[in-house]
């Protein structure tokens, strides 16, 4: 995996000023975690970056992931879904985590609405969820929420 990697959506949105080119960053943090950053407003017509991003970081041997949602200004349900499906391939292994932070405003709304938190846990900071994420035994299946 490269040091990082950017994907950007050539569609421009009309919902303000961080919607104009929605970007995701993945950074590998260490050994079998990665961080996916998601910058602006995702929909059905951009929910695939983050899927994309989160099925490369999978495929390159992330096992535990934490999507950092400070920067996403808009999420719908064809964003969820899209992440859901894309993080499906680690349901069943033992090691395994998918953790988000730093989701405020709209977008933290939208996942207390929707009660996704028993599939997926919100974390503090970023760097609170990749260390939690770094303490998981190998060969536990388990979600840990930092606060």
């Amino acid at each position: 995996m490269s040091e990082q990697e950017t994907v950007a959506s050539p569609l421009r949105m009309q919902r303000g000023p961080q919607a104009d080119r929605p970007t995701v960053v993945i950074e590998p943090a260490s050994g079998a975690s990665a961080s996916i950053a998601a910058h602006g407003e995702f929909d059905l017509h951009t929910a695939h970056l983050i899927a994309s991003a989160i099925t490369a970081a999978v495929e390159r041997g992330a096992r535990q992931l934490v999507l950092d949602l400070r920067h996403a200004a808009f999420l719908d349900c064809s964003t969820l879904y899209a992440l859901m499906n894309a993080a499906a391939p680690l349901r069943n292994e033992p090691a395994a985590s998918v953790v988000l932070t730093g989701a405020t405003g709209i977008v933290k709304r939208f996942f207390e609405l929707v009660g996704v938190d028993p599939l997926v846990p919100f974390a503090g900071p970023r760097d609170d969820a990749i260390a939690a994420l770094g303490a998981l035994s190998p060969g536990r299946k388990e979600t840990r929420m930092v606060t």
